[in-house]
């Protein structure tokens, strides 16, 4: 994942020669099929990456975090005898947030000189945020000499989210950071959060992203309508005595007799969210048997979904997934992430690597403003603190 030797000479750049005493990294994350229906209460399947982000940090005697982003090149502080506010620099309220809330819990936090490290693209749909958070709290638990479950580890990282830095995601980021397996997926029922590690290590198969560059941000408009449009189909179907708590509950049927009485959009959220979570399913066992062909069609069905009745998509995301459907050797593509931009993944045999790449250059490239980037991946494991 993340080089460490460049991190520790990056670190005795910023902080006056001083050596890190822990080094946590967390890995980033694509979601194979499932999604927006975590803050649904419905099923999702991911797999943490092999990039991610990595956090340095070294105790200090007084009471301040000093904190430096390598991506931004800025340092950011926090008093931590005064009550913490939102930074000015939108990147450092992820790590004051989880700072804040493990005080909260009572966990002993001390002052520290902390760098941050990501081959992770900001914005770009593969869960940077939720990297930087599970990071930041190993580290910080590490130096505390504390312990907390990654259960709870993740369930504070996503308040923390949602509390500072404005954004009201689902839990699936989180878990998949800290308890994903490497060569599996993690299936994960984001209501009870019961979850169970799927095997995902196909013979000749490989898992290529692709980067748009365009950069989509989960605290914006886009995200919260779509939250907004399937809570109000929930209170549609409760209204007309459905015993639905969230669209985890609703079922095609429901659909069929009330969605004419909801708006169009509405009713295509539901639509997309129902469907989406047989599509987990139905993945799940076709990992299980291997089935990578009918693994892709619902790869394909998941990103129209998207496209049509989520209306998450777009022109780049699109052109991404068609350029995959025609090229030999590609069995699925979809965009991963949240969309509004960000990154599409490809499953895809061994051979068509290279040609997949010079397709996206030929094809995209000279169509869009912005290249994209592809690189290959495989399914990692979670979050790991060292003390060096």
């Amino acid at each position: 994942m993340v080089n460490v030797e460049p991190i520790l000479t990056r670190f005795q750049t910023v902080f006056d020669g001083q050596r890190p005493c822990y080094l946590a990294q967390a890995p980033g994350r694509v979601n194979l099929i499932g999604e927006h229906t975590d803050y649904n209460d419905g099923f999702v399947l991911p797999v943490a990456i092999d990039r991610g982000v990595c956090v340095a940090l070294r105790p200090t005697e007084d009471r301040l975090l000093t904190v430096h982003s390598t991506t931004y090149g800025q340092t950011a502080e926090m008093d931590l005898e005064e009550d913490p506010a939102a930074a000015a620099q939108s990147w450092a309220n992820y790590v004051l947030g989880v700072a804040a809330l493990l005080m909260r819990a009572g966990v002993r936090i001390g002052g520290a000189e902390m760098l941050i490290d990501s081959d992770l693209p900001p914005g770009g749909g593969l869960s940077s945020s939720a990297a930087l958070e599970v990071a930041t709290a190993k580290a910080l638990l590490a130096a505390g000499g504390s312990f907390m479950p990654a259960t709870e580890i993740a369930q504070m990282c996503r308040e923390a989210e949602a509390e500072y830095a404005g954004s009201p995601c689902g839990i699936m980021d989180q878990y998949a950071a800290l308890l994903a397996r490497e060569h599996h997926a993690l299936f994960l029922d984001c209501r009870t959060l019961r979850f169970d590690h799927v095997p995902f290590r196909l013979e000749d198969i490989r898992l290529a992203v692709v980067d748009t560059g365009l950069r989509h941000h989960v605290s914006g408009r886009g995200y919260e309508q779509r939250r907004a449009l399937c809570e109000r189909g929930v209170r549609c179907l409760r209204e007309r005595g459905e015993p639905v708590q969230a669209l985890r509950d609703a079922t095609e049927d429901m659909l069929a007799a009330h969605g004419g009485d909801m708006p169009p959009e509405v009713a295509d959220c539901c639509r997309h969210v129902i469907a989406e979570n047989h599509r987990v399913l139905r993945a799940v066992e076709d990992l299980r048997g291997g089935a990578v062909h009918d693994f892709g069609r619902l790869m394909y069905d998941s990103h129209q979904s998207l496209r049509d009745c989520y209306r998450v998509s777009c022109e780049e995301l699109d052109a991404v997934v068609g350029i995959a459907s025609d090229t030999n050797g590609v069995y699925g593509a979809r965009l991963t992430g949240a969309g509004f931009g960000g990154c599409a993944i490809v499953l895809l045999e061994d051979r068509a690597a290279e040609s997949l790449r010079e397709r996206i250059r030929s094809l995209y490239d000279n169509r869009f403003a912005r290249p994209a980037g592809v690189f290959f991946t495989t399914a990692a494991g979670g979050a790991t603190c060292v003390e060096l």
